[in-house]
C-alpha cells in the first residue's frame, strides 16, 4: 500500500479521473475527502468505498465559488485530522472559439480549472509547511502544452496551470512541500462518451501512436506515483501521459 496512512482530498472526485484517483488512493491506503458539486454521485461513490472496507468523506462544493472551495477544505482537513496530499483535479471545458466565448463562460471556466487550485493549495499550505512534508498534486492536460481549437479558454488555464506547479514547486521545497501535475492526452471517461460519438472516439484512437485512449485507471496510477515516497525527489515536473500523442502530427499522426 504505497499510501498507507495517507490524509488526501481529491476534488471532481465523483466522475471520470477523479473517481479512479480518489479510489485508487483509498485502496492504495489513504483516507480521503472526496470534493465535487455532484452531490448524489458523490454519496454514492463514498458509500460504495466504505463499505468496501475503505474511508472516505464526501463535501458538495461549487468550486466556482471560492468562499466554497475554502470552506470545504478546512472542513476536510479538519475531519481528516490534517492532510498529507491534496489533488486539485477538477475541472470543466467550455467550447468555444474567441468570438462565441463570453464572458461568463470564461469566467467559470478560470474559477473552476484554476483559481481553485490557488484557493485549495493556499489552504493546505499552512497545514503541509508546519509539518514539513505534503503533495500537492494539479491536473493539467495536453491541451495546455499544444493548445487546441474551440477551447482556449480551457487550454489557457491547463498552461497555467503547468507555470503555477512550477512555481510552487519552487517555493515549496524549502518546506519539504512536492508539486508536480500531470498532463493527460484522450482518456476514455464518461465526459468523453457523452461529448463524442462512438465513430470520433474511434477515429481519434486510430491515429494515436498507441491505437487506443488511457483508462482514467492508467492516469490514476500515474498520481498515485507522484504521491508516493517512490516520487521523492519529484518536483515542479509535469507528467505527460498521452501515449506520445504529443510527439508530433507529421509522424504518428499519418496512417501508416
Amino acid at each position: 500500500m504505497k499510501l498507507s496512512g495517507k490524509r488526501a482530498i481529491v476534488t471532481g472526485a465523483a466522475a471520470g479521473i477523479g473517481h479512479a484517483i480518489a479510489t485508487r488512493f483509498c485502496f492504495e491506503g489513504a483516507t480521503v475527502a472526496c470534493l465535487d458539486i455532484d452531490a448524489q454521485r458523490l454519496n454514492a461513490i463514498v458509500q460504495e468505498l466504505n463499505t468496501a472496507g475503505t474511508r472516505a468523506l464526501a463535501y458538495k462544493v461549487d468550486l466556482a465559488v471560492p468562499a466554497e472551495a475554502e470552506r470545504a477544505a478546512r472542513e476536510a482537513i479538519a475531519a481528516l485530522g490534517g492532510l498529507d496530499i491534496l489533488v486539485n483535479n477538477a475541472g470543466i471545458n467550455a467550447t468555444g472559439t474567441l468570438e462565441t466565448t463570453d464572458l461568463a463562460d470564461w469566467n467559470r471556466t478560470v474559477a473552476v480549472d484554476l483559481t481553485s487550485v490557488f484557493v485549495l493549495s493556499k489552504a493546505a499550505w499552512p497545514v503541509l509547511a508546519a509539518q514539513r512534508r505534503g503533495v500537492i498534486l494539479n491536473m493539467s492536460s495536453v491541451m495546455g502544452l499544444t493548445g487546441a481549437a474551440n477551447s482556449f479558454a480551457y487550454c489557457a488555464c491547463k498552461a497555467a496551470i503547468v507555470g503555477l506547479t512550477r512555481s510552487l514547486a519552487a517555493d515549496g521545497g524549502p518546506l519539504g512541500i512536492r508539486v508536480n501535475c500531470v498532463s493527460p492526452g484522450f482518456v476514455h471517461t464518461p465526459i468523453m462518451d457523452r461529448a463524442h460519438s462512438p465513430e470520433f472516439q474511434q477515429r481519434i484512437s486510430a491515429q494515436l501512436p498507441m491505437r487506443r485512449m488511457a483508462s482514467a485507471q492508467e492516469v490514476a496510477a500515474g498520481f498515485v506515483f507522484l504521491a508516493s515516497d517512490d516520487a521523492s525527489y519529484v518536483t515542479g515536473a509535469t507528467l505527460v501521459m498521452d501515449g506520445a500523442a504529443t510527439v508530433g502530427f507529421a509522424g504518428c499522426y499519418l496512417e501508416k
